[in-house]
């Protein structure tokens, strides 16, 4: 998704193969397929209370590919894709903390304020200023970059005791 992101932000139009509507779509299914992948991430091994942020993650990817995939000919507002965008970079920041970590959470917290500037038009620029896609593609390279830590740091929860990995 990031690279779709950042390839619409430097060209002077969306993919060379596809219209920007076909991007949007497209866009809509991976996220879909990634929510689904995030939701049932929240429902594998053992129940922790600590997973509600991977789900809410995973509800809110998921929304956005509703509004990219199943919306695309219907007017929807910047205001409504930043304000899941922001949902998704919270509940990131959740995860991180579940985790006992920091770091990511606040980096989330960055992202979910320039989110919500974006969205109410506080920042962007005027028209064909396209910085909104930067930093969209910025957001989700950070999002894949912390599920990949996330991946090789489990939680001790998931840790058994007297069990080699294979």
């Amino acid at each position: 998704m990031a690279v779709l992101y950042l390839s619409m932000w430097v060209g002077e139009g969306p993919v060379a193969f596809l219209t920007w509507n076909g991007v949007v779509v497209l866009l809509g299914k991976l996220a879909l397929l990634s929510a689904a992948c995030t939701i049932a991430a929240a429902f594998w091994g053992k129940s922790d209370p600590k997973r509600w942020p991977l789900l809410l993650h995973g509800f809110a990817l998921g929304a956005l590919g509703v509004v990219q995939y199943g919306l695309t000919g219907v007017s929807v507002s910047i205001l409504t894709v930043m304000l899941l965008v922001v949902l998704m970079a919270l509940s990131l920041g959740a995860i991180d903390r579940a985790r006992g970590q920091s770091m990511t959470a606040v980096v989330s917290l960055g992202f979910a304020a320039l989110f919500l500037a974006l969205g109410f038009r506080w920042i962007g620029g005027g028209p064909g200023n396209h910085v909104g896609l930067l930093c969209l593609g910025v957001y989700f390279v950070f999002s894949a970059i912390c599920f990949l830590m996330f991946a090789a740091r489990p939680l001790p929860s998931d840790i058994v005791v007297g069990v080699l990995p294979h």
